[in-house]
């Protein structure tokens, strides 16, 4: 079985190629990957840095760089980065500013776990090997709201992919082509085994909005919470070509993290719906269908966790003198910095509370009132309610 790394040298060399199989945007995402996994031996080695300047070379002979300078000026950042990867990642020496802006955006500093490595790369070379090869996929939703439009509008921004969504609603339609630009209809046009279907409905709603519905063997995606894939499969007529999904609302962003499981699906499905799910985010595959309720008591639900600590900053700001205005200003600051922080920096959030917290200071006053207050023990508390109701729901749609 290969390492990871052996994986990842693999996608490297069918990498060579990407110049005449993808636009410009598309390869950048695929190179950000790739840099973001790679070891430092693999980012000091020459194989990345070959890769980047092939396709740079590729781009300044067919014009691509000079009608794109943006993308252009991106892929320099990281050939610049790796040309000089024993001054970065030997001494303290950093990037230019304008490569350490584009390194860091990119969050290229924190490598990933090996397992994650391996997954990760596994599905990169399908991706490449059943998507990238294979334009113009079909895309269908079924339902046009707010997750509908964000992974719409992913898709269409990433481009590639025909993208219509179909919802009773003539003003969700006609919102859905003034602001995406793709095509609508009330009810779903014919299916066929070459196409997506994702089911964007809310769960007490999806087995009305499932009647009728023929897929034709279509691979379908469900981001509804609490339906399992035997409900989904029995709302369906019987498929098992079943992607779950828990998707956040970070999507609309395109900084969304997605969970996704499948039950005996292809590599080239599971591929697919990699892909799909990336155009609006990060994804993790799940070992089990039970493991769908733990996540949405993490990511799915956790961005109204962090609304809420948002909001209780705020307010705390406010209680201390700030206006209204500031008071957002200093929270959003806050919390922006110190998750960035966190990323580039790929300290254990332990050891970054550590260093802000000198004993007997002023921050370790108020962690120390958090602690007393029990403030960690009540986020797990509220986790693990999300996660029973999650499973409470599951066994309610279940039983119709």
């Amino acid at each position: 079985m290969q390492t990871a790394d052996q994986t990842l040298a693999a996608l490297c060399a069918e990498a060579q190629t990407l110049p005449t199989v993808l636009d410009f945007a598309d390869e950048l995402r695929f190179i950000r990957t790739l840099l973001r996994l790679a070891p430092h031996k693999l980012r000091c080695n020459g194989n990345l840095l070959a890769l980047l300047e092939h396709i740079a070379e590729s781009h300044r002979h067919n014009g691509i760089f000079a009608a794109a300078p943006e993308h252009a000026a991106e892929l320099c950042a990281y050939t610049e980065w790796l040309r000089r990867g024993a001054q970065v990642w030997q001494t303290d020496t950093t990037p230019t500013p304008t490569v350490w802006t584009r390194i860091s955006t990119a969050n290229l500093w924190q490598r990933p776990s090996e397992k994650t490595v391996f997954q990760t790369a596994s599905t990169m070379q399908n991706r490449f090997l059943y998507i990238y090869k294979e334009r113009n996929m079909n895309i269908y939703f079924l339902g046009g709201g707010n997750m509908a439009s964000a992974i719409a509008g992913g898709l269409v921004k990433q481009g590639g992919y025909k993208v219509h969504l179909a919802d009773r609603s003539a003003a969700t339609r006609e919102r859905l082509v003034k602001e995406l630009g793709v095509s609508v209809s009330e009810t779903l046009p014919e299916l066929g085994a070459d196409d997506v279907l994702v089911l964007a409905i809310k769960p007490q709603d999806m087995q009305a909005a499932c009647a009728g519905v023929k897929t034709g063997g279509a691979l379908v995606l469900s981001v509804a919470a609490g339906l399992s894939i035997a409900t989904l499969s029995a709302y369906l007529g019987g498929t098992r070509r079943i992607v779950r999904v828990m998707p956040n609302t970070p999507a609309k962003i395109g900084m969304g993290v997605s969970g996704l499981f499948s039950d005996g699906l292809s590599d080239a499905d599971k591929a697919v719906a990699d892909c799909i799910m990336q155009s609006v985010g990060q994804t993790v595959w799940l070992e089990s269908e039970d493991k769908m309720h733990n996540i949405t008591g993490i990511s799915g639900s956790g961005p109204a966790y962090v609304f809420y600590l948002l909001e209780a900053l705020q307010n705390a700001a406010e209680q201390q003198g700030f206006g209204r205005e500031d008071a957002r200003k200093l929270s959003l600051a806050t919390f922006r910095g110190a998750v960035e922080l966190a990323a580039q920096t790929g300290e254990d959030f332990t050891v970054l509370r550590q260093n802000v917290t000198s004993k007997g200071g002023t921050t370790h006053e108020a962690v120390e009132t958090f602690k007393a207050e029990h403030v960690a023990e009540a986020i797990a508390k509220g986790a693990a309610a999300c996660v029973a109701r999650s499973r409470e729901m599951e066994q309610q749609f279940q039983a119709v």
